[in-house]
Order: C-alpha cells, then sequence, then structure tokens
C-alpha cells in the first residue's frame, strides 16, 4: 500500500524503511509471478537485472488489498501473526485475510 502512494514516475527508489531496493523488488517479482501484479524487470547497462517496474494491479490483487484496507481486517491480520512469529507466506496471509473476514460476518 506504500507503493500506491508514490508518484507514477520512473525509475525510483524501491528502498522502504528496513528493507534495501532488491529485497522489494524480489518481492514485487513474486506478486508479479502470483498474479496480483503485471510488472517487468528493468536492466541495467551491465545486463544485470536492477529494478522492476509495476504497470498494474491485477484484479486479485485489488481484492487483497481491498480487505487488507479494512481497518479491522487488518488489526485482525496483524493480531494473528503476532500469535504465531510473525511472517507468514501468501498463501497463508490470504487464508487468514478470508477467515478474518469470515469470522467478522457471523458477528452482531
Amino acid at each position: 500500500m506504500r507503493i500506491e502512494k508514490l508518484p507514477d514516475v520512473a525509475p525510483f527508489d524501491w528502498s522502504f524503511e528496513d528493507f534495501d531496493a532488491l529485497a522489494v523488488c524480489d518481492c514485487v517479482r513474486i506478486l508479479s509471478t502470483l498474479g496480483y501484479v503485471e510488472a517487468d524487470d528493468c536492466w541495467a547497462q551491465t545486463g544485470e537485472r536492477n529494478a522492476i517496474s509495476i504497470f498494474r494491479l491485477t484484479w486479485l490483487g485489488a481484492e487483497l488489498v481491498s480487505s487488507l484496507r479494512n481497518e479491522a481486517v487488518w488489526a485482525r491480520l496483524k493480531e494473528k501473526l503476532q500469535q504465531g512469529d510473525g511472517s507468514c507466506d501468501l498463501a497463508q496471509l490470504k487464508r487468514i485475510v478470508a477467515e478474518t473476514i469470515e469470522e467478522m460476518a457471523g458477528e452482531p
């Protein structure tokens, strides 16, 4: 969600607080491979992959972002993650978000 707040200008610095640019780019590549965003690698003149360019969020990605924007879902998700070691893969994240929404739907 931080990325969508950035200006729509390329290239820009992909680094965030505790994450360097290459680590963030690797995560974006994973999201692209899984169908959450449409993105392409950017190559340096040396032939090294040095950045990534995101073209758009897919419907699948938009659904995930929309779920995570809900304050109640986000709060419950953080609570559930803190019960474990604080980390999860994308499949676990989707499952926890779905379970959280289901639980909230059953509440009065």
